[in-house]
């Protein structure tokens, strides 16, 4: 049995821009230089080294795919413009 999940195409502008920020953001995040007693710290192997931005990453290009099919192949570029990014301190 397949069955789908269908979204607003606001809904699925909202969960776009939330997963766009967040997954550019700690891409930057872990891009910085970290201070060495900060190598080791289960938060940062967590969201940088795999897990949560791996998984977040994922779920971005899901929607990405199913957006640019239904709506076209431009959709989700459109509708992520404007997020605002971590720029850092």
């Amino acid at each position: 049995m397949s069955s789908g999940v269908h979204l607003t195409t606001e809904a699925a502008r909202e969960i776009a821009q939330a997963l766009e920020a967040v997954v550019v953001s700690l891409a930057r995040i872990g891009s910085r230089e970290v201070r060495p007693e900060w190598e080791d710290d289960p938060l940062r192997r967590y969201l940088g080294d795999g897990g949560a931005w791996l998984s977040l990453s994922r779920a971005r290009s899901v929607l990405a795919e199913a957006m640019d099919r239904d709506l076209g192949e431009t959709a989700t570029e459109e509708l992520v413009s404007g997020v605002e990014y971590w720029t850092g301190p």
